[in-house]
């Protein structure tokens, strides 16, 4: 508790603004990138009536959201850049590969146990009918 006491105690120095240092820096990034290389993208966020009316104002953001992605992926797909992960993709987990090739095998397992089931039921309901027909086909 002390160490917090002391450090709020401390004075902070006011935070300088570099203005000459910031805009030299600007001055030396190089804005001749091509699109794929930043993946930028402007919309146009529109009137908002009210931008106290929280509502309107989220809505607003969510459109221009949704736009940009949908340009964002036209874009993508004019340049050749795929963007979805193929199906075969494991992602890098904090679980080891041993740990992730246990639970696709428990998992492949439980699939199998519930074909098996559909299996029986289906034999059995098949079994009901033709029993059915015998039962009707003597009368």
């Amino acid at each position: 508790m002390r160490a917090y006491q002391n450090t709020l105690a401390k004075k902070r120095e006011p935070i300088k603004k570099d203005v000459k240092g910031l805009e030299s820096a600007l001055e030396e990034m190089d804005d001749h990138l091509d699109w794929k290389e930043t993946l930028d993208m402007s919309v146009d966020l529109g009137e908002v009536d009210n931008a106290n009316d929280d509502i309107k104002r989220e809505l607003a953001f969510y459109e221009a959201s949704v736009k940009a992605v949908m340009d964002g992926r036209k874009k993508l797909k004019e340049n050749g850049i795929p963007y979805l992960r193929p199906d075969d993709y494991l992602a890098e987990m904090v679980k080891d590969d041993k740990k992730m090739k246990m639970i696709e095998q428990k998992k492949t397992a439980i699939e199998e146990e519930k074909r098996q089931k559909l299996r029986k039921i289906i034999i059995r309901n098949k079994n009901k009918k033709r029993s059915n027909r015998k039962k009707y086909s003597r009368r």
